[in-house]
C-alpha cells in the first residue's frame, strides 16, 4: 500500500536517517496550480464578388455583405506543474458568441439581362438572418509552451457557426469554381471557424519558490487577411485580448485537513467522499495506539486534484476510533463508519498551502511564507509547526532544512512519541 509506505518514509524522516532530495531533484518540484484563461476577441468581414445564377452565359449575380462576431472566453483547469516553467496543459472554455451579418444578392441589377432563365427574384434577395445574435458553446484549447519562447494559447476545434446567419465561409456558393481553394484558405484561419487566433502570453510560468502570488500575462494578437473572390474579394480583420494566470491550489489548509479531508470527519464520510476520485483503501487491522484508547487505521483516499501522469491524487489519512471493549494490539477488519480522521497528510509536492509552502519548501522560505510558525527541536529541527484552532497543529516535517511531508492533526501529547509533532490517535 502507498500510505504504509509513505508511512515509513515519514518515520525515517523524524528518525535521521532519510537522505535529503538532490538540489536537481527539488528544481522539478511538481504543484498543483489553477490556469485561469479569459478574453474577447472580435472579428468583422466583408466581401464582395458575383457568382453564377443561370447556366446559360447569363452575367453573374453581383452580392455584397458584411458582419462581425464578438467571443468571449473563460476557463480554468487544475493541473500538476513544474515550479518556475512555462505551462502545457490543455483547457476546456466556455465561450459566448455574438453574431451580426447581412448578405445580398442584387438580382434587380440583372433585370432583363438574361430573358432564358427564370428569375428568383426581380429585386434584391437578402439572406436569413434569424440565426444571428447570442449563442454558447464550448471551446476545446491548448496552452503550450514547447519549442516555443512564450506559452501560447490555440483552439483545436470551432463552437459551430449559427445556421442562419450570413458569415465568412457562406459568403460564396458550394457550386461555384474554385470553391476549394476559397475554402482551404477560409479554414486555415481559426477565427474565421468560431475560433481564436493564437495567442501569446510573454512571461507566463508557474510560481517559483514560496512566498508566491498568482502570476498573471497579458496576450494580445491581431490581423487582417482577403481572399480572391469572382469578381471581387472577402476582406477579413480580428483582434484579440486575453489574460492568463497562475496560482497555487491551497490543497493544505492549516488546521483543518487536505483537500476535501477534514480533521474530525467521519471515515463513513471519508469513503463516500473520495468514491468519485478513485476511492479509499484502508489497512487490514487497526493498530492498538500508545495511549492504549484508541485503535487507529491508516486509510488512503482519492481527492478531485489530478496526479501529473493522470488519476486522482490519493491522500494517507490516520483514522482513529475509541479503544472500547477490544483488547489486544490489534482490532481486526476496518474501521467503524463512525472513526474519525485524527491526522492527514500530504502525499507529494503536489499539496501546498495557499502561500505555495509544502514539500520541498526550504526551511528559509517556510520562515517567509508562513511566518506565524516555530521551529520544533528533537535533538536538530524536525519541523515548522503552525499551532492552532485550539489543539490542532500543522507540522511541515523538516530533514535537512528541506520539507519532507506536512501532517495536519492534533499537538502530540504522548510524551514517548516526542519525535513525532502530531498525534495520530487524538481527535481535536
Amino acid at each position: 500500500m502507498r500510505a504504509a509506505a509513505r508511512s515509513g518514509v515519514i518515520a525515517l524522516c523524524i528518525l535521521g536517517v532519510l537522505p535529503v532530495a538532490p538540489a536537481s531533484a527539488r528544481r522539478q518540484r511538481l504543484t498543483e496550480f489553477k490556469v485561469s484563461v479569459s478574453g474577447t476577441q472580435t472579428t468583422s468581414w466583408s466581401a464582395s464578388g458575383t457568382r453564377e445564377w443561370c447556366p446559360s452565359a447569363a452575367p453573374n449575380v453581383p452580392y455584397d455583405g458584411s458582419g462581425s462576431a464578438t467571443i468571449h472566453v473563460s476557463g480554468s483547469e487544475t493541473i500538476p506543474l513544474a515550479v518556475g516553467s512555462p505551462p502545457t496543459l490543455p483547457i476546456n472554455l466556455r465561450a459566448t458568441i455574438e453574431r451580426s451579418g447581412s448578405l445580398v444578392e442584387h438580382f434587380g441589377a440583372l433585370a432583363g439581362k438574361a430573358p432564358e432563365c427564370a428569375m428568383p427574384t426581380t429585386g434584391d434577395q437578402a439572406a436569413e438572418t434569424s440565426g444571428c445574435g447570442r449563442s454558447a458553446g464550448s471551446l476545446p484549447a491548448l496552452i503550450s509552451a514547447r519549442g516555443l519562447p512564450a506559452a501560447r494559447l490555440t483552439t483545436s476545434v470551432h463552437i459551430g457557426p449559427g445556421s442562419d446567419c450570413p458569415w465568412i465561409a457562406s459568403v460564396e456558393s458550394p457550386s461555384e469554381a474554385g470553391f476549394s481553394t476559397f475554402s482551404a484558405a477560409v479554414d486555415s484561419h481559426q477565427e474565421a471557424l468560431d475560433g481564436l487566433q493564437p495567442i501569446s502570453f510573454p512571461g507566463l510560468l508557474a510560481p517559483r519558490e514560496p512566498p508566491v502570488a498568482p502570476v498573471a500575462a497579458a496576450g494580445h494578437a491581431s490581423g487582417s487577411w482577403q481572399v480572391a473572390l469572382p469578381g471581387g474579394a472577402l476582406k477579413v480583420s480580428a483582434t484579440s485580448e486575453a489574460q492568463a494566470t497562475i496560482a497555487p491550489v491551497a490543497m493544505i489548509v492549516p488546521g483543518h485537513g487536505i483537500s476535501t479531508i477534514h480533521l474530525g470527519e467521519t471515515y463513513g464520510a471519508l469513503r463516500a467522499g473520495s468514491a468519485r476520485f478513485g476511492g479509499a483503501t484502508v489497512s487490514d487491522s487497526g493498530m492498538r495506539a500508545g495511549d492504549g484508547r484508541h485503535y487507529t487505521w491508516l486509510v488512503e483516499a482519492g481527492v478531485p486534484e489530478l496526479e501529473v501522469h493522470g488519476g486522482n491524487i490519493h491522500e494517507g489519512a490516520w483514522i482513529s476510533a475509541p479503544a472500547g471493549s477490544h483488547r489486544g494490539p490489534l482490532w481486526h477488519g476496518p474501521p467503524p463508519a463512525g472513526a474519525r480522521v485524527a491526522q492527514v497528510s500530504t502525499t507529494g509536492t503536489y499539496e501546498v498551502t495557499a502561500t505555495g509552502a509544502g514539500e520541498g519548501s526550504t526551511l528559509a522560505s517556510l520562515r517567509r511564507s508562513e511566518p506565524r510558525g516555530h521551529v520544533i527541536y528533537f535533538g536538530r529541527p524536525i519541523a515548522w509547526a503552525l499551532d492552532g484552532p485550539g489543539r490542532r497543529r500543522t507540522a511541515f516535517i523538516l530533514f535537512g532544512g528541506v520539507v519532507q511531508t506536512v501532517e495536519v492533526g492534533c499537538r502530540q501529547t504522548d510524551p514517548t512519541q516526542r519525535g513525532a509533532p502530531v498525534s495520530d490517535s487524538a481527535v481535536c
